[in-house]
């Protein structure tokens, strides 16, 4: 007789029992060499080589409603910080096209301004050409006063990095200190609203000559502290105008694509429906006293593990590593990101993109673990635009039912495997000095690179990467 699992023998459950143990005990595993590897990456330099562009398409339909999507959610996400980081992906039925919506922090608001902003864009399509101006500028007020608290921020740095910077340029020794003084003294006056002050700084942000001195000068100055990947006043000036030039330049494409025909049928009549934040997958135990043991599982060689848990005692006699790390478990709060909830939405309710075309919208380039879990994931996505940032608050996304037998789990133990694999070749290839550690960058470009692409005297972006 069987028994209630259908075990032909005693011999044959204790089989199926010692596989499903293996399968989920390898998961649990891998779920603590992962959060290891991140915390340990996060400790050593916080983020991994290059950047990843935004996805160019040489299908000029794609490439347009791409950038559509990513303007939408840029002005979703209106406060600094993770917290209003918004996804959208669009879906085409039969009948209608949905944009999906969500970001990494629950907010009731979202779905309705999206609704709004959906619809503002409508109406400046449809209007005649002598209302278009006021529609626009009715449209630029509503997202800029939404995105108050950022644009305010920006505004605060700019000023106290145009103040130190002018305080280096205090004695200028050539015409071109004397004429980026000069400019940068015109570019934030306290009186403008946020509409003036991102329009000007827009128009400050095309003047090529002068953005060339500025990364000149940038540059110049690093040479002086001779600190890798430090960023100075200079730099600062920079990125600071690019954030505030992209507020105008943003709402400016918004505006254009909506003459594309593909984007026109788009906003006809849009539904937008919001997704509720996937709650995290189970959070790892995480003893500092393993002094992070399970990095070194995958090291076969005797004599490089040696190596390894040398270089670690080390660092943590030089920088006490091991107490950062444990600094940053204490605040430890894994979520799903947006964009990863927008790619399980869509992959297990088997639904389809727009112009099929497998991309998330994203508000900002997204970190190094999306990046990873897009690149190994079935669903074959376009890969995002990426910072490669390492930031340890990041869950996988729930599994249903966590049972080795289930195809969901197999799936996300398989996605899993390949990202720890990437991120503890990573960090063993920092500790043994194998990869120098890369230069600090922000979340976003600037965008100004592309203004003065063209130029022969541009610099690449070199140690100050890309802001």
């Amino acid at each position: 007789m069987s028994s209630k699992k259908g075990y032909s023998s005693q011999s044959e459950k204790a089989t199926a029992e010692r596989s499903e143990q293996h399968g989920t005990g390898h998961y649990k595993t891998l779920v603590e060499q992962f959060y290891e590897a991140l915390l340990l990456l996060k400790a050593l330099s916080g983020l991994r080589d290059g950047y990843n562009g935004f996805p160019v398409s040489k299908n000029l339909e794609k490439e347009r409603l791409r950038s559509f999507l990513r303007g939408l959610a840029y002005f979703c996400d209106f406060k600094k910080g993770g917290d209003t980081y918004t996804g959208i992906g669009l879906e085409e039925t039969e009948t209608e096209y949905i944009f999906w919506v969500t970001s990494n922090k629950h907010r009731p608001d979202l779905a309705d301004f999206l609704k709004d902003l959906l619809s503002r864009l409508k109406q400046l399509k449809d209007a005649p050409e002598g209302s278009k101006g006021r529609l626009r500028r009715s449209l630029q007020a509503m997202c800029f006063s939404k995105a108050g608290k950022r644009i305010g921020m920006y505004q605060a740095h700019l000023t106290k990095s145009i103040a130190e910077a002018q305080g280096i340029l205090a004695k200028p020794k050539t015409q071109h200190d004397r004429e980026l003084s000069s400019w940068m003294s015109g570019l934030n006056k306290a009186d403008m609203t946020y509409v003036e002050l991102c329009d000007s700084i827009f128009t400050a942000s095309k003047e090529n000559h002068i953005l060339r001195l500025l990364r000149s000068r940038a540059k110049f100055e690093r040479s002086l502290e001779n600190i890798r990947g430090k960023r100075n006043a200079f730099d600062e000036v920079r990125h600071y105008i690019g954030r505030l030039a992209s507020h105008t330049r943003t709402l400016n494409q918004l505006c254009d694509y909506v003459e594309d025909p593909l984007i026109e049928e788009i906003i006809r009549a849009p539904v937008v429906r919001q997704i509720d934040p996937l709650e995290q997958a189970a959070e790892p135990t995480y003893d500092i006293h393993t002094k992070l043991k399970g990095l070194l599982v995958g090291i076969k060689d005797d004599a490089e593990r040696r190596q390894v848990e040398s270089r670690l005692d080390g660092l943590d006699r030089q920088c006490e590593i091991f107490d950062d790390i444990s600094n940053q478990y204490n605040n430890f709060k894994p979520r799903v990101h947006a964009e990863v909830q927008i790619l399980e939405h869509f992959y297990r309710k088997n639904l389809r993109f727009a112009n099929d075309d497998k991309f998330v919208g994203g508000s900002k380039p997204s970190c190094e673990c999306c990046y990873l879990y897009f690149k190994y994931h079935p669903a074959r996505m376009v890969l995002p635009e990426s910072s490669h940032k390492v930031f340890i608050n990041w869950s996988l996304p729930p599994v249903t039912n966590p049972q080795s037998g289930d195809a969901e789990f197999i799936q996300q133990r398989k996605i899993l495997s390949k990202m720890v694999n990437v991120l503890v070749y990573d960090a063993i290839s920092e500790i043994l000095g194998c990869r120098t550690a890369p230069c600090w960058r922000p979340d976003s470009l600037t965008d100004l690179s592309s203004t003065i692409a063209s130029s022969p005297l541009m610099e690449p972006d070199g140690v100050a990467g890309p802001s």
